[in-house]
This record gives structure tokens, C-alpha cells and sequence, in this order.
């Protein structure tokens, strides 16, 4: 059976035109797209880049293929200032930014 290529004619993945971050890695991956349009990401990939059940995920068409980005929960960023001020800066600050409202 013979497979299409995703790539137009002289084109691939590797192509120098492409950034170092849309470079594959050495492993590939294959999966299959269901009846209903999911897809199963292997457990390899999910263990490293953190994909969880219900984690929502950017789909963006490139002109190589998809582009499947997780969508940062800003739950994850509470606290990520932890320390970055002291309560006193904080304070100082908020009255500095209230006196410019009012």
C-alpha cells in the first residue's frame, strides 16, 4: 500500500528553511487519527512534555504538517513571582500605582 507524502514535491521536514525548533527528533512516532478525528499521542511523548487527561492542546497547521502545542493552565504560574519582592516593595508599590488612579 502505498503511503502519500505529507511533503509537497522536493520539500521535507529537514528542510533547511525550517528553524532548528521545528527540526524532528531522531525518534518517530507513529499514530493513528480515529473515526471521531482523535489521536493518541504515545506515552513517551506525553511523559515529556507533561500531557495529562484534560489538558487542552494548540493545533496549528504549518506548512510541514501540524504543530500540537499545550496550552499553559495559568493555575501552573501561581506563585511563580514567590519571593521576587518583599512584602514591604509589594506594598510600596500597589500605594505608588493608587495614587496614579486616583
Amino acid at each position: 500500500m502505498k503511503r502519500n507524502n505529507p511533503y509537497p514535491k522536493g520539500k521535507r521536514a529537514q528542510d533547511k528553511r525550517v528553524g532548528p525548533e521545528m527540526q524532528p527528533q531522531n525518534n518517530k512516532l507513529e499514530t493513528t487519527v480515529t473515526r471521531k478525528g482523535q489521536v493518541t499521542i504515545p506515552v513517551e511523548l506525553r511523559r515529556k512534555y507533561g500531557l495529562r487527561g484534560g489538558v487542552r492542546v494548540d493545533v496549528t497547521d504549518m506548512k510541514t504538517g501540524l504543530l500540537l502545542k499545550p496550552v499553559p493552565n495559568m493555575k501552573d504560574w501561581a506563585g511563580a513571582d514567590a519571593g521576587k519582592y518583599t512584602h514591604a516593595e509589594m506594598v510600596a508599590k500597589l500605594d505608588r500605582q493608587r495614587r496614579r488612579w486616583r
